[in-house]
């Protein structure tokens, strides 16, 4: 039997971590629930305390002194302290479903050239008063969340950003602990979207294929305490600006192909445009559009991939997702 670690950074989600916590351990393949507890305001510490006594398969982490870090340096610490050669990942407010791991363990235990394995999640609306607090479309209940036909590993950075072919979930990725020592681990800066941030450097720097597609193997509580709910457009555009410009700089570090280089690059630019922006007049935004392109244009040595992909469409198409 192959062992998985699973993750579960806690803030202010006693009401649901034992839920949580359960549908882990329910999980033949799972060999340890790590809790990493972030100060909550509520009572989770006392929860996870108490849910780690009653099986020692839950080990409960805290950071230094007790403080609020973030769910960043939370996954972080649980990837630092994981057992095991898989890792897995649960909001603490999610839950796993059935046979969560038995197609991505199959699949990793034959493919020792496969980094991780996505899988399909499916959204659960614990109240419809809630629905106007989300985007629209994202509070759907019911809504599966995937990567909804077959991509290649190689074409998969391309698919989930240009192509509409969707997305994968925090709760159903299953990936090998080595793949961090290419990506690096959580950027702490982000509060917001630092899960996405790390999908995309694993879609560039390891071997990610589809694996249960066509039911879910986890569900994605929306309710009024999820952070994205409680964010304004603002605080999202800012969020997404920083997750590109973190993106952009690792980019730059990394032996990639110039053509994802420079589709970090416009999607950045197209993020801070959209956030410095905010709120202001047509003309100041037109200003700053032309700021952005001669920007792009300053970076010769890519001009020829510039050519390849659909710029304009990257820069002012809709369906570029900026915020998920």
């Amino acid at each position: 039997m192959s062992h998985i670690s699973v993750i579960i950074p806690v803030y202010d989600a006693a009401k649901y971590v034992r839920q949580a916590v359960k549908s882990a351990l329910e999980q033949p393949e799972t060999g340890e629930v790590l809790l990493i507890e972030d100060n909550s305001p509520d009572d989770s510490l006392e929860m996870c305390r108490q849910i780690a006594s009653e099986d020692d398969r839950v080990r409960l982490l805290q950071h230094p002194d007790g403080v609020n870090l973030g769910p960043a340096a939370s996954r972080n610490l649980g990837i630092i302290n994981a057992k095991y050669e898989y890792i897995a990942f649960l909001d603490a407010d999610d839950y796993y479903l059935s046979d969560r791991f038995a197609s991505s363990v199959e699949i990793l235990k034959n493919s020792p050239d496969v980094d991780g394995v996505y899988e399909a999640s499916e959204v659960f609306v614990e109240d419809d008063s809630i629905i106007a607090l989300h985007r629209p479309g994202h509070a759907v209940d019911g809504r599966i969340v995937a990567v909804k036909k077959s991509v290649a590993p190689a074409d998969l950075f391309e698919a989930m950003l240009l192509d509409g072919s969707g997305w994968f979930h925090t709760n159903a990725i299953t990936v090998r602990k080595r793949i961090f020592e290419r990506t690096g681990l959580f950027d702490v800066e982000l509060i917001l979207h630092q899960d996405v941030a790390m999908w995309m450097k694993l879609t560039i720097c390891g071997k990610l294929v589809n694996g249960e597609s066509a039911r879910p193997v986890a569900r994605i509580r929306k309710h009024g305490g999820n952070r994205h709910s409680r964010a304004s457009e603002e605080q999202l555009l800012k969020s997404k600006y920083m997750e590109w410009e973190i993106l952009w700089k690792w980019a730059k570090s990394q032996q990639i192909m110039a053509r994802r280089r420079l589709i970090i690059l416009l999607i950045y630019l197209k993020a801070m445009y959209r956030y410095k922006v905010y709120n202001r007049s047509i003309l100041s935004r037109c200003s700053e559009m032309s700021l952005i392109i001669i920007r792009v244009i300053a970076h010769p040595g890519e001009l020829a991939s510039l050519l390849q992909i659909s710029t304009l469409r990257i820069l002012f198409s809709r369906r570029v997702s900026f915020i998920r």
